[in-house]
């Protein structure tokens, strides 16, 4: 029979360490962040010593609506208190009503939609998706990019670092130069099944393309008849100022992958939306939408949640307006501190602080969590620092931050 143990911190450490992996420890213990956290709401987190942080890392991008959201943990335990469960084969009406509340942020436009765990089975869901569609299994996509750690959204990620332990991953995948149209409308044949994009490059260091790349890679698509598959795990829910990122363009995909904070940070999620003129292949393969998790009635809850907190708070005005002092503040910094920085790059409340060297990285980022503001290397750039907070992030709090962060800056060599 099992039993939960009680460890001292230490201990617990020690235990993780020994059962999963001794490197995440160490990475931990580099920048300080070897704590235990007794409590974070909103912006802020609070560890076991009472130490406080403002947080600008939003557990890498899940927490846009802030940590706990009263709101969205009142709805879960509501749900779990109703005894109504999970009831498959049945259908359940909050999946319904989730589906339907995605449906309308896009006006309509991405008329379908499949709930299922994370962005990244998501991103394999539109692969596979894909080839039912076409009948062809070419797929571009950029270097530089992250989809995931599912084997197909390892094969279409552009980070050799990430993906060359995996190795052999799927073949017939073309990377591309990010942000360069004309490498990729060469790189287009009659056996291209699919173009795969992010609209910020966020996990090596929020990599913006050339205003209005995007569009011109829809168009292109539409000209060629390939599809085109947007990942907006990352940007979407709010990061870059409008619900999706692509909605800044004025288009929308033929899919569009959404994920992590879809969920406020406490469900796990993923959704693929897409069309009814690609829809009827996925329906003769109705037992893909028939996946365990699938739509299941907490996640539904939650995420329509979210929905509604993002609509009642303003939180998308709230995104815009921080996004923009964010930046600028930031912008202020790269100028002051030249021999730190080479650039900001991003938009939104997604930005990249690209440091001088990884040393000069590691020195700012365990300064500030000393200081009490939580900043973190990008995954796949340790010589970047990722701004990414959630977006109920209030003024205050950004000035309070780019007060640590400059006081740091200025005590470096």
């Amino acid at each position: 029979m099992t039993h939960s143990t009680q460890f001292t911190e230490h201990s617990l450490f020690e235990n993780y360490k020994q059962h999963c992996n001794a490197q995440h420890i160490e990475y931990l213990r580099r920048y300080g962040l070897l704590k235990i956290i007794k409590e974070a709401s909103c912006a802020e987190i609070i560890d076991s010593n009472n130490k406080s942080y403002i947080d600008f890392v939003a557990g890498y991008g899940i927490f846009n609506i802030g940590h706990n959201h009263p709101k969205v943990i009142r709805e879960l335990i509501r749900e779990l208190d109703s005894n109504s469960g999970w009831n498959r084969p049945f259908l359940n009406e909050p999946h319904i009503n989730f589906m339907h509340a995605l449906v309308d942020i896009t006006g309509g436009k991405m008329d379908k939609v499949f709930i299922c765990s994370t962005g990244a089975e998501a991103v394999d869901t539109a692969l596979k998706f894909t080839r039912l569609i076409t009948g062809k299994s070419h797929i571009i996509s950029a270097t530089g990019a992250f989809h995931g750690y599912t084997i197909g959204a390892i094969s279409v990620s552009g980070i050799p670092r990430q993906v060359t332990p995996f190795a052999p991953l799927l073949t017939d995948i073309t990377h591309v130069p990010y942000g360069d149209i004309d490498a990729l409308k060469n790189e287009i044949t009659d056996k291209t099944a699919a173009v795969i994009l992010e609209p910020v490059q966020a996990e090596i260091g929020a990599i913006d393309p050339p205003k209005g790349y995007m569009k011109k890679v829809n168009e292109l698509c539409n000209e060629k008849e390939v599809l085109f598959i947007v990942d907006e795990v990352r940007t979407g829910v709010g990061r870059t100022g409008t619900f999706f990122a692509v909605q800044e363009e004025g288009f929308y995909p033929d899919m569009l992958i959404a994920g992590k904070s879809l969920g406020g940070g406490i469900v796990p999620v993923g959704a693929l939306l897409t069309t009814s003129k690609h829809w009827k292949r996925f329906e003769y393969s109705f037992a893909m939408s028939a996946s365990s998790f699938a739509g299941n009635r907490l996640t539904s809850v939650a995420g329509m949640k979210v929905l509604e907190i993002m609509k009642d708070e303003n939180i998308l005005h709230n995104a815009v307006t921080i996004g923009n002092v964010l930046k600028e503040g930031f912008g202020v910094l790269v100028e002051k501190f030249p021999h730190l920085y080479s650039k900001l790059t991003g938009r939104g409340m997604l930005l990249g602080l690209h440091c001088r060297s990884k040393l000069i990285t590691d020195k700012v980022v365990q300064g500030c969590v000393e200081k009490g503001l939580l900043i973190a290397p990008a995954f796949c750039n340790p010589a970047c620092i990722l701004i990414e907070p959630p977006l109920v992030l209030s003024e205050e709090q950004v000035d309070n931050g780019l007060e640590i962060i400059n006081d740091v800056c200025s005590n470096i060599n």
